[in-house]
């Protein structure tokens, strides 16, 4: 589990993102999704999820834009995203990198 409560998460990322030129709506709408279903799931280490569970609530119809943004804030390092390349299997994303302090 991730030390603090969520809203110590989200609001470190509303923050960081401020002065961050590189992330638009589509970013923060996924980030947020990703954050809601994390806290459904009592705040686990990490979740597996299918895009399809995420991209309803974030209010994306394309997975290529997604994927595209999902990547991006990996390679941002707002959150740590390991694709399973396999549609039978869910991916597993952290919201919480050493490197950065997420």
């Amino acid at each position: 589990m991730h030390s603090g409560n969520g809203l110590e998460l989200i609001s470190k990322f509303m923050n960081g993102i401020v002065s961050d030129g590189r992330i638009g709506s589509t970013h923060i709408a996924i980030y947020t999704a990703i954050w809601i279903y994390w806290l459904e799931c009592d705040r686990p280490a990490y979740i597996q999820a299918y895009c399809r569970q995420i991209m309803p609530m974030a209010k994306i119809r394309a997975s290529s834009t997604y994927y595209g943004c999902l990547s991006d804030l990996n390679d941002f390092g707002y959150l740590h995203y390991e694709p399973s390349y396999n549609r039978n299997k869910p991916s597993r994303i952290s919201q919480y990198r050493m490197e950065t302090g997420f």
